[in-house]
């Protein structure tokens, strides 16, 4: 691969090329914690991160100690309109890369964190060129759920993944430990722009001329391909909006009734079918690594959305994505709305479900402090988040260590993402992540157990029966999540469908039940049988098992 390390464009690799690695990589628990194997070596879960890895901030993170980083090779615009990737776009063509803007990048994180394992990520994502070369088919970036089913795209952006994690395999494969998954909007496996803003023009009796504004859904040709494929019908067709908003039990689908079958068919499409998606292209970097390498996504922000954004967006087909034997680490910034210094941390998703999986959970600690979010703001961005004034360093310090606490409680990673540069600059937040890496240290050898006597379930499969335009999952899980974090008590959160494995390892005394409208018969023996005894208190919220006809929880 002389030609690729001198800079020159590459055309393709072969679909066969396999690590030349001795490094196997893995997810142990030690203690009673998950740990990062790489060989023989063990690491704690805490890495950095960055839209703008730089020398100083890389040299930075290393001096304190930061021994795991992730790399992120891409040059396809963000949310911002500026590029992910300062280093520019490797994937230039069908099957030709320029590996000169990989090895740039790689070259100045090996120079300023020589003993560092990296974390490389790379987004799978439809490139203006590909779509001038398939014209029948649409941005997977913002039209992801149109897209996750196309058997083209999927074929072409496998073969990317081959060629890519081919070439890096051999040439920096002894340094990495794992490889993300990012696709959709914000990387985050997002499809954004299900519901479609219209504007159609009348015309009055009296000649005069008005607009009015409606909405749609995506209705692309190569969407209505996958549905049918997914429903298993060819003559489907992608169902009318009213279908898709129907309930004809007020807030509730009644499937007995053929238009409310319909939107619960689709939108259970719209969510499973990125899930199956993620999971295809996990299986293809497991191939090509030989099973050596973790791989690792966003995805499943159950506790987050809520209202259209909880159905549209596609989060709902996390757990197939869970339960996958080729995904061993899931990824969810900090929870939004608990940043002030008076809040409490909070996670996206479920998160003890992944711990019960034997996964590795990593929380991305995202704020924008003071320095960083000025750089962010002089280039004529603002994030919406927080503002510089909002942030002195001893605020900023106290955050970082708060967000510290939660993942050595809920023993789970954590990575500080440094965004655009700058966050951590100030020498007493670089000095806070250096304290960090030193009691993570120290307390290497302790034997955690969890002692938490409260569990939180939520449910997916509840969620397809809800009019998404009702407030009851922002009620119901997003606020009573956030609400939570402010309990004083420690507490564990699960997926529905984990209730009997959760309860079976822990006797919890305090058992909540946030939306479970829908609740199978299985489940509903299990708790009047086993959970409906020993003292313990169970508390139901709204239609507590509405969809199986009867509420005698």
């Amino acid at each position: 691969m002389l030609f690729a390390a001198l800079g020159f464009p590459f055309d393709g690799c072969s679909s066969d090329s396999r690590s030349k690695a001795t490094n196997h990589c893995s997810i142990v628990f030690k203690n009673g914690e998950a740990k990062i194997k790489i060989g023989e070596k063990l690491f704690d879960p805490m890495a950095f991160r960055s839209f703008r890895p730089e020398p100083y901030n890389i040299r930075d993170f290393y001096n304190a100690g930061v021994r795991l980083m992730s790399i992120f090779h891409s040059g396809m615009p963000c949310t911002l309109g500026v590029p992910y990737c300062q280093y520019g776009e490797h994937w230039t063509g069908m099957g030709k890369y320029d590996f000169s803007k990989i090895d740039t990048q790689m070259k100045v994180f090996l120079e300023n964190a020589p003993d560092a394992y990296f974390n490389i990520k790379l987004m799978l994502d439809t490139r203006p060129w590909y779509l001038e070369m398939t014209p029948d088919l649409v941005s997977s970036y913002r039209h992801f759920s149109s897209m996750a089913g196309n058997e083209k795209w999927r074929k072409d952006a496998a073969r990317y993944l081959k060629d890519v994690v081919g070439y890096l395999e051999e040439k920096y494969g002894d340094r990495i430990f794992a490889y993300s998954l990012f696709a959709g909007s914000s990387t985050e496996w997002y499809t954004e722009w299900n519901y479609v803003a219209k504007s159609n023009i009348f015309v009055e009796a009296d000649g005069s001329k008005k607009t009015v504004s409606s909405v749609d859904i995506d209705r692309f040709p190569v969407k209505e391909t996958a549905y049918r494929k997914w429903l298993g019908d060819p003559s489907a067709s992608l169902p009318p909006l009213e279908d898709l908003e129907r309930t004809s039990q007020g807030v509730f689908r009644d499937l007995t009734q053929v238009q409310d079958k319909k939107g619960y068919d689709y939108w259970k499409f719209q969510n499973e079918i990125i899930g199956e998606a993620a999971c295809h292209f996990a299986k293809v970097v497991k191939k090509i690594t030989d099973n050596r390498k973790l791989t690792g996504l966003f995805y499943g922000y159950l506790t987050l959305l809520s209202g259209r954004r909880l159905l549209c967006n596609g989060h709902l087909g996390f757990e197939q994505v869970w339960n996958s034997p080729y995904f061993d680490m899931i990824y969810g910034p900090a929870r939004y709305e608990t940043r002030k210094l008076t809040d409490a941390s909070g996670y996206l998703v479920p998160v003890d479900s992944v711990t019960l999986r034997n996964k590795l959970y990593f929380q991305e600690i995202d704020y924008r402090f003071a320095k960083g979010e000025k750089r962010i703001l002089e280039n004529g961005h603002d994030l919406g988040r927080t503002h510089p004034e909002e942030m002195p360093v001893e605020f900023s310090k106290s955050c970082i260590r708060r967000e510290f606490i939660n993942t050595l409680e809920k023993r789970t990673g954590m990575w500080w993402f440094d965004f655009f540069g700058y966050n951590y600059i100030d020498p007493v937040l670089i000095g806070e992540v250096k304290d960090s890496m030193v009691v993570r240290e120290k307390i290497r050898d302790i034997e955690m157990v969890k002692i938490s006597e409260i569990a939180i379930f939520t449910d997916v499969e509840s969620e397809y029966y809800l009019d998404q335009d009702s407030d009851l999952d922002d009620k119901n899980i997003a606020r009573q999540i956030t609400e939570f974090s402010y309990l004083g008590a420690p507490h564990d959160s699960f997926t529905f469908s984990d209730l009997e494995k959760a309860c079976d390892r822990k006797n919890y005394k305090l058992i909540f039940f946030l939306n479970i409208f829908r609740i199978p018969e299985d489940k509903l023996a299990y708790i009047n049988q086993k959970l409906k005894c020993e003292g313990r208190t169970l508390v139901f919220y709204y239609a507590p098992g509405y969809k199986i006809g009867r509420a005698h929880v």
